[in-house]
């Protein structure tokens, strides 16, 4: 360093500041990470939840009339799910309220799904109830984060 030439200090009056609004929003990270990957591994669920019925045609004749309605509900929160997706990957502004919709969404889809099975006298799976309550536990930890997080006010405002 050039003995004569004194350092710039951030507050020097000579050295200007950088604007506030060219500023990039911080990335996906810290805890973000977390529903990042839930949203991911939510979605591969769903699809394969319908691809495999699909698949194997000897459930047609166990479950009746409610794998109709379970690939209906399963398509809609496919569709929520790719649209939460896109928000929360683009870092759009309604990311937030699309993600906490979503875990609604999805908790209220799995307990309509097992309040039919048993209206219908149809078995509930390990996997319907394990669905359920992930679903339940994900929503009660992620949605106070979403409405109250500094992270995720400076994240997503993408318009």
């Amino acid at each position: 360093m050039d003995p004569k030439v004194e350092p710039a200090l951030p507050n020097d009056p000579q050295v200007p500041a950088a604007p506030r609004d060219t500023a990039v929003p911080p990335a996906i990270g810290g805890w973000l990470v977390v529903p990042a990957v839930g949203l991911v591994v939510a979605l591969v669920e769903t699809v394969a939840g319908v691809v495999i019925p699909l698949v194997n045609r000897g459930r047609y004749a166990e479950q009746g009339g409610i794998l109709l309605v379970d690939l209906v509900v399963s398509a809609g929160v496919i569709l929520w799910l790719l649209l939460a997706a896109f928000r929360f990957f683009a870092r759009k502004s309604r990311a937030p309220e699309t993600m906490i919709a979503v875990m609604i969404t999805y908790v209220g889809a799995q307990a309509a799904l097992i309040g039919l099975s048993f209206m219908l006298s149809a078995g509930v799976s390990a996997t319907a109830w394990g669905s359920l309550l992930a679903g339940a536990a994900f929503a009660v930890v992620w949605v106070p984060y979403f409405l109250v997080s500094r992270r995720v006010k400076r994240t997503f405002v993408n318009p």
